[in-house]
């Protein structure tokens, strides 16, 4: 081989499987270099000779290496005894051993090119390691402001040996005042112990002592042949801003100039005309570290844990807007990163001069063409949100988040991003997995944007409504204007800091962080606090709102938008309902009480088990107090609390659920003769809500409902003859009848939760005047409403479609609550997508719940009505009765828990 010598060989306190560490290997830590995660060569030794030609050899090789404690990482290992203070003088490893053989390439990028990468897994290997490096390098970059991302190195080069000894000396300083934490009698029976610990030394022995003068020598002996030095080349590989880090087909990888590693190396062979060093494309990189081959043990955890995320098929972007008057957005996403990264989130960051409106675009891009069916994603953004009132389009308030180029923007060319926007790029991700949860820490308010500058509000107006509107007309034109969910995506979970006609803070933060945002901060400090446990969104939302909506300065009411009663991160629902909020306790000014009243159906008497909130059901070994209702108002009720023993106030985010509520109208008869089954039944109605059983003696009575036996089947019947339901039984002797016995009673549970919204009465006190808001129902016909006539009876046809309007003609602003009460006792909330009900503006556009309208030449056009149809097992013997039922209030509130959920095994 041509070419002149430098110190290129790293030497290593053991030796090395030569079967692990192979010429051609690609690795992560040259000082490390047979660990877990690293690419073999599939080729032997002699596979290579056409690479290496014969290999230099020596009878006997003596190798010396010196360091000083703490600059080279596979030294320190050998350090045996750690001092608590001063400085380790130098340290000397010395290697005698026989039969020497060294095996180098020589032309090692066509080695690469042609033997490595062409091998099968190599370039899905560093394609991997690309990304992870590229995702490390920003993350350390935000949290650090600099950064050395994980190198990847090629073995060119091997030294072996064998029948090795390996002697150690350290020495310590005179001034440094060293005081070792391990005795001196008992040094070395440790440094045997460390060394004969690693499986490479089992053929050889040990020995250790110290002298007087604080020297320090370890001696041990290896007999079969094995790797004691290698030399590594860095492939240059470039990731870009513009592009996905990783190779594209055919490409060819070229390597950098060899280091020499001075003092901590051996000379060997450098060939002539390598290529040069170059700095990784487009990140700026900061080189001042290149002549390290080992990563900190802070980056290697870093690492490993990225290259554990990346197989997860967990994904996060979090995204950090325009920063201006802002303190906490970056210190949002160093925390947001550690949580879902010790979530095993795969996370991919935009921010800084990245988050442009293009950079947003792209990277969001990106994570929809990495998603696949079924991986769990989340997209968080923090910054500055703003919201603008339409000219052109009537009544209409757009929302944008604010990218770091908004202050760009022109009438050609908005540099901001809309809530339509969002919309649809929230559902190319629900198109290609449904687990999607989204999370906006900004401001959504116009109130918000005359905040005084400086005061931690997060929302900022620079863009005209002009520019806006002309914006919108570019997307009428590409046909993105219109959402495909009218009332939100109902595959992706939105977590939103603030509703519309708030603002959203910054405040002081966690970890000794000055500033963070309010929602952030709240929502990881409740994660952390749920740890493993199973718990919905719901029971987050509870937790946010008792922190942050607390009535005094910088007040936020967050909200979550969508299916909520998932468990966090997941496709998996918790299918109870009636839980209730907890506001106040023993140690606050407030007293105790449920954050639901008789828009609810709560009355005075009803019981609840006041549970933590992470309880999914009632469990007496973790139930924190007994509550009984004392007064209900028309969104809360007072109770009265009894705690069980040990227990003295009501945790944070604790949950209500109902025990016992009696209500005389909603009566059960069995009429049935297996004794198994009656049982079952007695029991199940015996601990359901609100219904109980009809007195056996009363004959003449017409129950709420009747489970009765017939032909082989249970029997549903709710206060008329004709069967609603039908289970079959089993006939099998002996066989279990509990799940028949169990839909039952809760299709009986949910008939009587519809009814009870279908009949409640608000008190005098509490009515609102609604004399001047019309709700009208019609038929929907080629896309157009048709009014019934006048005395006609309002029936539908299966599969046909209809249209519910809500327009308010006042002079006050009212909130409508819509939802559908189907002939099956299902509750279903229509206006989902305003969640504290939609604002029906005096004299404004009309709301269409659950439907999608336009308006065609003054004309109101339905393209997405409410359609009907039924399950095929309903009995078809007769009209069913469903109602639509619209709820007003004066103020935003949250009845979306009116809901019950459809069972299809029920």
């Amino acid at each position: 081989m041509n070419g002149h010598e430098k110190s290129t060989y790293l030497v290593f306190r053991h030796g090395k499987d030569p079967e692990k560490l192979k010429l051609g290997n690609l690795v992560i830590y040259p000082d490390n270099p047979v660990d877990d995660d690293h690419h073999s060569c599939l080729y032997s030794l002699s596979d290579l000779h056409q690479w290496t030609g014969e290999p230099q050899t020596e009878q006997s090789l003596s190798i010396e290496v010196q360091d000083s404690r703490g600059k080279h990482a596979s030294l320190n290992a050998l350090s045996f005894f750690e001092a608590e203070r001063g400085r380790l003088s130098t340290s000397c490893m010395r290697i005698a051993g026989k039969n020497a053989r060294r095996f180098q390439i020589d032309q090692t990028p066509k080695f690469l090119n042609e033997m490595i990468m062409n091998s099968p897994g190599a370039k899905d290997w560093l394609n991997s390691r690309i990304t992870v490096a590229k995702h490390m390098y920003y993350l350390n970059q935000l949290k650090f402001g600099s950064s050395r991302h994980p190198q990847i190195w090629m073995v060119t080069g091997v030294q072996l040996l064998s029948d090795v000894t390996v002697e150690y000396e350290e020495s310590s300083s005179k001034t440094a005042g060293l005081r070792f934490k391990v005795p001196a009698r008992e040094m070395a029976t440790l440094a045997v112990n460390f060394v004969l610990a690693d499986d490479s030394m089992v053929s050889g022995g040990a020995s250790a002592s110290q002298s007087k003068l604080g020297k320090r020598n370890v001696r041990y002996t290896h007999t079969n042949e094995r790797v004691w030095a290698a030399q590594f080349r860095r492939l240059k590989v470039d990731f870009l801003r513009a592009g996905g880090p990783g190779l594209v087909p055919d490409q060819k990888i070229s390597l950098k100039s060899l280091l020499d590693l001075g003092h901590l190396g051996i000379k060997g062979t450098v060939p002539q005309g390598v290529d040069e060093a170059s700095q990784i494309t487009g990140v700026g990189e900061d080189d001042a570290g290149e002549m390290k081959v080992a990563m900190t043990e802070t980056d290697r955890e870093l690492f490993g844990k990225f290259m554990t995320a990346s197989t997860s098929g967990k994904r996060a972007l979090l995204i950090g807007g325009a920063e201006r008057d802002l303190t906490g957005v970056q210190n949002d996403l160093k925390v947001m990163s550690d949580l879902l990264l010790g979530l095993r989130f795969d996370i991919s960051l935009c921010y800084g001069n990245m988050a442009t409106r293009d950079g947003i675009l792209h990277a969001w891009g990106q994570l929809i063409q990495q998603t696949g069916n079924g991986d769990t994603v989340v997209v968080y953004y923090s910054g500055h949100g703003s919201i603008c009132r339409s000219i052109q389009y009537e009544d209409l308030r757009i929302q944008y988040i604010i990218p770091v180029d908004i202050e760009q923007s022109t009438k050609d060319d908005f540099r901001g991003i809309l809530d339509v926007e969002l919309s649809h790029l929230v559902c190319a991700l629900t198109d290609r997995t449904h687990n999607v949860t989204i999370v906006l820490d900004c401001c959504h308010s116009e109130r918000a944007a005359r905040e005084p500058t400086g005061s931690g509000v997060r929302s900022w107006s620079p863009a005209s409504a002009e520019d806006i509107d002309a914006h919108m007309r570019r997307l009428e034109r590409s046909g993105l204007h219109q959402r495909r969910y009218t009332e939100g995506n109902p595959h992706s979970v939105r977590i939103v800091a603030a509703e519309d006609d708030q603002s959203a803070y910054e405040d002081k933060g966690i970890g000794g962080v000055e500033k963070m945002g309010n929602l952030t901060r709240e929502l990881v400090l409740e994660i952390q606090r749920i740890g493993n446990t199973i718990a919905s969104w719901d029971a987050v939302l509870s937790q946010l709102r008792n922190t942050l909506d607390h009535g005094r300065s910088k007040s936020q009411r967050p909200q979550i938008e969508g299916p909520k009663m998932r468990v966090l991160f997941s496709l998996e629902r918790l299918t109870y309902f009636g839980q209730l909020g907890v506001k106040g306790g023993m140690n606050t000014l407030e007293g105790p009480s449920l954050m639901g009243g008789s828009l609810v159906g709560i009355r005075e008497g009803d019981q609840y088990a006041i549970m933590p909130s992470t309880a999914l059901t009632v469990d007496e070994t973790r139930k924190v107090a007994d509550a009984t209702v004392n007064f209900v108002y028309p969104t809360s009720a007072d109770v009265t609390l009894r705690f069980v023993d040990g227990v003295h106030e009501v945790p944070e985010g604790a949950r209500a659920f109902p025990v016992k509520g009696f209500r005389p109208g909603y009566d059960v008869r069995i009429c049935v003769n297996n004794e198994l089954i009656k049982t079952r039944l007695h029991d199940r109605i015996r601990s359901a809500l609100f219904i109980h059983e009809a007195d056996s003696q009363d004959k003449t009575h017409i129950p709420f409902a009747t489970v009765a036996e017939a032909e082989g089947k249970l029997v549903l019947l709710c206060r008329h003859d004709d069967p609603l339901f039908e289970y079959p039984l089993p006939t099998i002797p002996g066989a279990d009848h509990d799940e028949a016995a169990d839909n039952a009673v809760y299709q009986v549970q949910k008939l009587a939760r519809a009814d009870q919204v279908l009949t409640m009465v608000p008190e005098e006190d509490d009515i609102l005047d609604d004399s001047q808001v019309s709700i009208e129902i019609g038929r929907v016909k080629e896309r157009r409403c048709v009014q019934f006539p006048d005395g006609e009876k309002k029936s539908f046809k299966e599969d046909g479609s209809a249209y519910l309007k809500i327009s308010n003609n006042g002079d006050y602003t009212v909130f409508a609550h819509a939802f559908l009460l189907t002939s099956i006792g299902t509750i279903k909330w229509l206006s989902e997508g305003s969640p504290s009900g939609h604002e029906l503006h005096p004299k404004g556009t009309p709301y269409f719940p659950y439907q999608t309208a336009d308006t065609y030449h003054g004309r109101i056009i339905i393209t997405e009505p409410i359609n009907f149809g039924w399950p095929a097992w309903i009995p078809r013997r007769g009209p069913l009765r469903e109602a639509f039922a619209v709820i007003l209030t004066s103020g935003k509130a949250d009845l979306g828990f009116l809901r019950t959920e459809f069972r299809m095994d029920a």
